[in-house]
């Protein structure tokens, strides 16, 4: 009786598992098939257009002067661009390096509003008060990332296309310095990389993603109103809303340094997952009924990006399929478990592959099903417990307080 029980119970709970785990997987293979569609080159004709790039740095001075050294090493004008950083309730540096490498400088004390949303408010006003054109651009860049030097060269070149909102590839500068680091390289492949190379091929909006991303004029003229830990996918909505496609450029890298330490990453990706589920309370019923209304598949698209949880979330729901079919003796629900965990395995490899990864991203792998533990974990942890506003992550040479 009570193992008639337990097989009851197995089934029971893995036939949900199941089809969640089976719908999650087709969506990212459908977008990993559109990834593998042939690409169009870009090029950029004359005149070139006046960037402004906007960076929110908060106690920043140890990652700023990099970032600053690769807009100098930029193969693009420097009369054509204009660099703003607002360093935001700082109580290091920031500033003092900032306007010594020549930046406009905008000091941000707030205590009361406290966030990156803030402090792209007031950079990204600031610029806009300044004398531009409407074909020219509004970058937004991370304090502790690092540019390609042609990276605005590709964005002049999608602008001149005609692009109006363009999310940049973000990806890991820092892959190499521990598995950690290399498993975070492999996930942005995936989830900046493949998935929104994939809407481009499907005429969907690409989304933003929080680094890298450039605004034409009239479009950043729209304002950023996004203040929560959702503040991209917010202003993507605000974007669809006033009819406007991001387009991906995988060509434009900006990449930023990541954690090399399970333990130095839990307060940025708790913050990472908890933006997820609040985007999920908040952001999806917006997209659905903006869909709805509008007949708008990449609203649509928008909704189902965050019904997806993160890969890791995603595989342990396959693996607990099969466990489910094993232990209720389903058929059924074996096949599924093995062809999710197939399908998702295929969405890594294909992944990893359109991207270019270098050969140490597929050795990573072998340490996943711990980070997959941990990262259950955190994703568990964020449902329960908040974290900060702007709770900076620590990095390699830091330490925690």
């Amino acid at each position: 009786m009570r193992y008639l029980a337990v097989k009851r119970a197995a089934r029971a709970i893995g036939a949900p598992l199941g089809v969640y785990a089976a719908l999650s997987t087709g969506y990212v293979l459908t977008l990993t098939a559109a990834a593998l569609l042939p690409r169009r080159s870009m090029r950029s004709s004359l005149p070139l257009p006046l960037f402004d790039l906007v960076i929110p740095a908060h106690n920043e001075e140890r990652t700023l002067p990099r970032l600053l050294e690769s807009i100098s090493a930029l193969d693009y004008p420097p009369e054509r661009l204009r660099v703003h950083i607002v360093a935001d309730n700082c109580t290091d540096r920031t500033a003092e390096v900032a306007r010594r490498a020549g930046a406009i400088v905008y000091e941000r004390r707030d205590a009361e509003r406290i966030g990156k949303g803030f402090a792209i408010s007031l950079g990204l006003s600031a610029a806009l008060q300044l004398a531009g054109q409407a074909h020219d651009g509004v970058v937004f860049i991370d304090a502790d990332s690092d540019l390609t030097p042609q990276f605005l060269r590709v964005l002049a070149a999608y602008l001149d296309a005609g692009a109006q909102a363009i999310q940049a590839y973000y990806s890991v500068r820092n892959a190499g310095d521990s598995s950690v680091a290399m498993l975070r390289y492999v996930a942005l492949c995936l989830y900046h990389y493949l998935r929104p190379l994939g809407r481009s091929r499907l005429g969907l909006s690409a989304g933003l993603r929080g680094n890298g991303m450039c605004f034409r004029r009239q479009v950043a003229e729209l304002g950023w109103s996004a203040h929560g830990l959702t503040e991209d996918i917010e202003q993507h909505f605000r974007l669809l809303e006033h009819g406007v496609r991001v387009v991906f450029a995988p060509e434009a890298v900006v990449q930023a340094e990541m954690p090399v330490t399970l333990r130095g990453a839990v307060a940025q990706n708790s913050r990472w997952e908890r933006g997820r589920l609040e985007a999920l309370a908040r952001e999806v019923p917006r997209f659905l009924q903006l869909a709805a209304r509008r007949r708008d598949p990449s609203a649509l698209d928008a909704a189902l990006e965050q019904l997806v949880a993160p890969l890791s979330v995603c595989v342990a729901a396959c693996a607990l399929t099969l466990l489910s079919g094993i232990v209720g003796q389903s058929r059924a629900l074996r096949l599924l478990g093995l062809w999710t965990l197939a399908g998702q395995s295929s969405y890594v490899l294909l992944g990893l592959r359109v991207a270019g990864a270098p050969p140490g991203a597929y050795k990573a792998l072998a340490a996943a099903p711990r980070y997959i533990l941990w990262k259950g974990w955190v994703w568990l942890r964020a449902t329960i417990r908040p974290p900060a506003r702007w709770q900076r992550t620590i990095r390699l040479g830091e330490t925690l307080s």
